[in-house]
């Protein structure tokens, strides 16, 4: 079971704004598995002088969320595959009308990985990244 409860919603719009957006509502045996993997992306560029001294310069750097789901139902998987492929703007609500971190997170593109385990049940992981 997650620690966000044992039901959640993931909001989503097309685009660059979060109006009231398409809802993908999970229940207990449809959340995602806990802990899920977190890494950091950064254009950071590394430079070392003749004389050893290291400087860093960074641009931007954002946090990236990898959710994984085990045993999930083929229809919600599909619900979930619409969302990812819409390439959208998100956020995750569970109740009572917490969210997930803070702000909006974006779909890492590429990043959605599946697998049929049993008839009609799936693995299913994707990404998602600060916006």
């Amino acid at each position: 079971m997650s620690r966000f409860g044992t039901t959640g919603t993931f909001a989503y719009d097309p685009g660059d704004t979060l109006a009231l957006g398409t809802g993908v509502y999970l229940d207990v045996q449809d959340m995602f598995q806990f802990p899920f993997d977190t890494s950091i992306e950064t254009d950071a560029v590394s430079y070392r002088s003749r004389g050893g001294q290291r400087y860093e310069y960074q641009n931007w750097s954002k946090n990236n969320y990898e959710f994984s789901f085990v045993g999930l139902r083929e229809t919600k998987r599909d619900e979930l595959y619409t969302m990812v492929n819409s390439l959208p703007i998100i956020r995750f609500q569970c109740p009572p009308s917490t969210d997930f971190g803070s702000g909006t997170f974006r779909i890492a593109p590429g990043s959605w990985s599946d697998s049929e385990t049993s008839h009609e049940r799936y693995d299913v992981s994707f990404t998602l990244e600060d916006a």
